[in-house]
């Protein structure tokens, strides 16, 4: 048998890594944050507890990767959006873009799911706080932009009005799921924003 390559080595880092990561955003969505230990994490990723500790020096240092990888997806959806949207009318900006966010949130459930339980649980640790505000902050001036373009007068408040009704669709979306018409919410949403106006 060959030795491994570099790269096969990087590889098998990156999976060891994502393995933990996912593992730990299960955990602290389901038991929380604080009830749950490096040796649980490990465990459910099936790994030994000291392999943790080559890839995260704390469980708090954990905790701020996985707040990334739960929003990279989102970032990812909204970067690729934007490519696919330069010659299209504001309108039809706004429109696609609260398409892909019911898409996303259709697509992704369980990480919305996870993420939801878990950013309600770390808004006191100050690290974690902080990047989940920078990345709202990012998201919220795009829906200022979007806003902008499409003619509303208090665009920043617009923008937060449409930010807080899409957290609340998520959140009942994920509660009350076999209950929730989300179409229909989608839909009327949809109708207000972009051909309301």
């Amino acid at each position: 048998m060959a030795p491994r390559t570099s790269e096969q080595f990087e590889k098998i880092r990156i999976d060891s890594k994502t393995k933990i990561l996912v593992a730990a955003l299960e955990l602290f969505a389901i038991d929380g944050y604080h009830n749950t230990s490096i040796s649980k994490i490990a465990k459910h990723a099936g790994i030994s507890k000291g392999l943790m500790y080559n890839y995260f020096e704390s469980k708090e240092e954990l905790l701020q990767e996985v707040v990334v990888m739960s929003l990279d997806d989102a970032l990812q959806v909204s970067d690729s959006m934007q490519q696919g949207l330069v010659d299209k009318s504001p309108n039809e900006v706004l429109r696609i873009s609260l398409e892909m966010f019911f898409k996303t949130l259709v697509e992704n459930k369980i990480m919305w799911k996870l993420t939801l339980s878990l950013a309600m649980q770390v808004t006191n640790i100050p690290s974690v706080t902080k990047m989940i505000t920078k990345m709202f902050g990012g998201f919220l001036q795009q829906l200022e932009m979007v806003l902008q373009l499409n003619g509303y007068e208090d665009y920043k408040s617009e923008a937060k009005l449409l930010a807080a009704q899409l957290d609340g669709i998520s959140l009942h979306y994920i509660i009350f799921e076999g209950v929730y018409n989300l179409e229909e919410v989608k839909n009327k949403l949809i109708a207000n924003y972009c051909e309301g106006k």
